[in-house]
């Protein structure tokens, strides 16, 4: 089981959506870069990595990119709701928990594709 936000969580992640069918068929044509930026994680302070979407496939990247199409920053309490299933994307920008800067309109063309994330997001055992 792998520690939340750690690298080893990241490449299980990665892993588990590019086995994921349903992932795989949502996201083709999706091409998106998005910087996720979790604060006041315990221990480690702020924590910084990207996803690039490519034509049915994901990577994740530890750290910052100048490249993101769009930039995702919320809490470390809002990121594990969202990551467990607990709370959907919709409801946490509406609510202000997370806040959504670049250019929000390609995220927005392409939010069913990345809610596709969430069944796979909560299967990947991972101790928070």
């Amino acid at each position: 089981m792998a520690k939340y936000l750690s690298e080893e969580w990241g490449r299980a992640v990665e892993k588990a959506l590019n086995e994921d069918q349903a992932f795989q068929e949502a996201t083709k044509g999706v091409d998106l870069t998005l910087q996720q930026v979790v604060n006041d994680v315990p221990d480690l302070g702020e924590v910084k990595y990207y996803y690039v979407f490519k034509d049915g496939s994901v990577s994740y990247n530890p750290g910052e990119t100048a490249d993101a199409d769009a930039k995702m920053t919320q809490n470390y309490e809002t990121s594990v709701a969202l990551n467990s299933g607990e709370l959907n994307s919709q409801q946490a920008f509406v609510q202000g928990k997370v806040k959504l800067t670049g250019n929000l309109g390609k995220v927005m063309k392409n939010q069913g594709a990345l809610q596709t994330m969430v069944p796979v997001l909560t299967s990947v055992p991972t101790e928070y």
